[in-house]
């Protein structure tokens, strides 16, 4: 019974199997009466055909006569060759079918024939697809200029090459290029090495691109090379070459054309300096110019300090740009929204200083007709310039110590407290130390103003910023004034620069001034006055120092080291002056 019961189950499998396969059936051996099919022959006949088959049906009765007539002659071949494929193409809807037939034998007795119908139709479009795809593609790459070659993996011998790759090679080399060549048969030893070494690493990292000689040493590849890879398999390494012989030439004329182009300009240097063709202006934050180390550093500073609502104290000689920078701190910070307030110390009465900076109430004094705001209310969520902050009478000091501490004031003639938001910055050119040391200023209020210092370099130690100065001043003159100034001596440049400027940036804005009035070209034509001329002696020892030592680069050509070197004009170590240099702010103009 177990036996009897597996082979029913077994039964059961087969017939489920034969139902859920492609189009499936036999026929007997003399009629060609149907035997068996499955529910997929049944469904193509129904719907081609218009016909239920049955058993026994020949294929007459299935099938329209020209049709029936096909089987009978494929049946018939298959009692005489006993198995073979055919393709056959269905009458109604044009689907492919891919007929394997079988001859059904035992004991050397045939029983019948077997017919599986499987439906190719999508495939064999696919294929004919690819066929073409890659035909159009093998006819590209054979028409194409460029080197097309691949290459199987390790041994690097070839695959496969277009056209352009083999008469490239039999042109110049006399070499017959055909498949399962190694580079030491196409190229050089010395290049062989370095073909070898572009298809590993291509093999390694999947791409590589690369610029070769090509086989003449007169021309010259850009390849770009894939691996070729299926399934984690690497077999072998496509390559593809274009001769960029032409671009490398025209990138070595245009190098040769931009190096006559320098020399010419700087011929033309020597004796002009022309507007924005040999000055460009590097701009800091605003209007704060410069490309010095020293004038980098205060910038970088105020970069730093900006975003904080830290007190600022900005300290340096007369003109330096005191207050530039100190709206350029306002405009880099959160408070840039409103406007700057601005309050000259040195330019208010004693005895209105305390009213200007926090109001008064309508009859605080003799005059005092209307109640006034002062400059910290009118600064409220923004930024209070002091300049001159030194001037500031003792009285005042004190009650700007406690704004700055608790952001609170009472107007003059009020008892009245008022809070404000208002960050300070100060200036002053006055020595605040020995102020503070002379009783005259607040050693609370100095360092409560100096929480971030900055200190502005006079014009004098920072020359290589003059041309840049001089060419701002003279593009703003000229069109307030309506002129065309496009040239400056290199005589006239170079004077500038040696001046010392006791006056810093403010004196040179004015020296430019009367200049652009006076030149009557389109060459500025700088008349330097006697008390201009004379200032040109440094103010400190450091300043001569810096002058002296500048002086001696210019004259050995910025020549450090050697016998005729700055460093043995002035009796020092190279080591030794560059540490100078470095000390003073020294550094070589840019070319």
């Amino acid at each position: 019974m177990s036996v009897d019961r597996d082979e029913a189950v077994r039964r059961v499998h087969l017939a489920a199997m034969f139902e859920h396969a492609p189009a499936h059936f036999s026929v007997e051996p003399e009629r060609f009466g149907l035997v068996t099919f499955n529910r997929e022959f049944a469904r193509l006949v129904r719907e081609s055909y218009r016909v239920d088959p049955r058993q026994g049906m020949t294929p007459d009765e299935l099938l329209p006569p020209e049709v029936a007539a096909r089987w009978r002659e494929l049946l018939t071949r298959a009692l005489g060759q006993g198995s073979f494929r055919a393709d056959y193409v269905m009458a109604s809807g044009g689907q492919e079918m891919l007929l394997t037939v079988s001859r059904l034998e035992s004991d050397g007795r045939t029983l019948g024939i077997s017919v599986l119908a499987v439906d190719v139709t999508e495939s064999r479009r696919a294929m004919r697809a690819l066929d073409q795809s890659q035909a159009r593609l093998a006819a590209i790459v054979e028409s194409t200029q460029d080197w097309v070659w691949s290459v199987e993996p390790e041994t690097h011998r070839l695959l496969s090459f277009n056209g352009a790759f083999a008469a490239c090679f039999k042109a110049t080399a006399g070499v017959e290029v055909r498949e399962g060549m190694v580079p030491e048969e196409l190229v050089p030893a010395d290049q062989a090495a370095s073909w070898h070494e572009l298809f590993a690493r291509a093999e390694r990292d999947g791409v590589a691109v690369s610029e070769c000689p090509a086989a003449s040493e007169q021309r010259t590849l850009l390849v770009t090379l894939n691996r070729l890879e299926s399934q984690g398999q690497v077999f072998g390494v496509s390559a593809v070459g274009k001769d960029i012989t032409e671009r490398k030439r025209a990138e070595r004329a245009l190098a040769e054309s931009e190096a006559r182009l320098r020399t010419l300009q700087e011929r033309l240097q020597e004796d002009n300096i022309a507007l924005r063709q040999q000055i460009t202006v590097h701009h800091g934050p605003t209007t704060v110019l410069g490309r010095s180390p020293a004038i980098a550093k205060v910038i970088e500073q105020a970069k730093t300090v900006a975003p904080a609502d830290s007190a600022v104290l900005i300290t340096g000689e007369t003109g330096t740009g005191k207050e530039l920078l100190a709206r350029a701190i306002h405009e880099m910070s959160p408070r840039a929204g409103r406007q700057m307030v601005t309050v000259n110390c040195a330019a208010l009465p004693a005895g209105l200083i305390e009213s200007e900076l926090f109001g008064r109430e309508k009859g605080a004094y003799t005059g005092a007709w209307t109640r006034q705001a002062g400059r910290f209310e009118a600064a409220d969520g923004s930024t209070l310039f002091l300049d001159e902050v030194a001037e500031l009478p003792l009285e005042v000091q004190a009650k700007l110590l406690r704004v700055l501490q608790d952001g609170r004031f009472e107007r003059l003639g009020s008892t009245q407290s008022v809070s404000v938001n208002v960050r300070v910055i100060a200036a002053t050119n006055h020595d605040l130390i020995r102020r503070v040391e002379d009783g005259r200023f607040r050693a609370d209020l100095f360092y409560r103003l100096r929480v971030f210092p900055i200190e502005m370099p006079p014009l004098r130690v920072r020359p290589e910023d003059v041309p840049l100065l001089v060419w701002d001043a003279v593009c703003s003159f000229s069109q307030k004034l309506g002129k065309t100034i496009d040239t400056i001596p290199a005589e006239t440049m170079q004077r500038l620069q040696q001046h010392s400027w006791p006056g810093n940036v403010r004196e040179l804005r004015n020296l430019v001034e009367r200049s652009v009035i006076l030149s009557s070209g389109r060459t500025l034509s700088v008349a330097f006055e006697p008390e201009d001329v004379s200032s040109r002696r440094p103010v400190t020892l450091a300043d001569a120092e810096r002058l002296h030592v500048l002086a001696t680069l210019e004259r050995t050509g910025w020549r450090i080291g050697g016998r005729d070197g700055a460093a043995a004009r002035l009796g020092l170590q190279r080591s030794t002056l560059n540490s100078l240099m470095k000390r003073l702010g020294i550094s070589r103009p840019r070319s």
